[in-house]
């Protein structure tokens, strides 16, 4: 099984990249995140590779991350999401915001994704969790930011979701209400948050 490849860049798909190892060509699709970080055509890459076999068909998914690869291996064991969703989850959202939307039980993370809707997206944190609780990545504890601020956000947006507003909107009033009261808790931020979204008059 080939779990890394060192060669030279051959081509750019729109999903997928051509890699040349001693004159064999793989493909190998990757995220739409590590499209931004690549080598240009003709350099030297190394790139480590998840691989997936079917009956009719061979499949390597590529990381320039290793931790990317440790993710994406644990998010194709959840049911419902396959190799191409999984790395559109990593597309979206980094390793350390993946640990924190498992973390805080943010379903709306998830949901944000196309294709991925509410049994997925709280079928992702159930699963991910206690392996994301044993430190299995290499996570940056400081870019996880405050916990019990990020937290009061999700919860916020959320409640304001349920309540039949738009998520964007909701998103817009839960961040004016953080920046203008520090420290409070979600409780009191529930009511501020309503008078804020009633001006939008988008309630849907």
């Amino acid at each position: 099984m080939i779990v890394k490849l060192n060669g030279s860049l051959d081509f750019i798909n729109d999903d997928s990249i051509h890699i040349e190892v001693n004159g064999v060509v793989y493909r190998v699709f990757i995220s739409t995140k590590d499209f931004k970080n690549l080598s240009k055509v003709g350099e030297a890459i190394e790139i480590n590779i998840h691989e997936i076999l079917r009956e009719d068909a061979r499949y390597l998914f590529g990381f320039l991350s290793l931790d990317e690869k440790l993710i994406f291996e644990d998010l194709i064991k959840v049911q419902g999401v396959g190799g191409k969703m999984a790395l559109n989850i990593i597309g979206s959202l980094d390793v350390d915001e993946i640990v924190r939307t498992v973390r805080e039980n943010n379903t709306i993370n998830f949901t944000k994704i196309s294709g991925i809707g509410n049994k997925v997206s709280q079928r992702l944190i159930n699963e991910l969790k206690d392996k994301i609780d044993k430190g299995l990545y290499n996570i940056q504890e400081d870019n996880l930011g405050s916990k019990s601020e990020s937290s009061i956000y999700n919860d916020l947006s959320s409640c304001l979701v349920n309540l039949g507003y738009q998520l964007k909107i909701c998103e817009e009033v839960s961040r004016r209400v953080l920046n203008q009261n520090k420290d409070i808790r979600l409780e009191e931020s529930i009511p501020i948050a309503l008078k804020i979204i009633k001006t939008y008059q988008t309630k849907v």
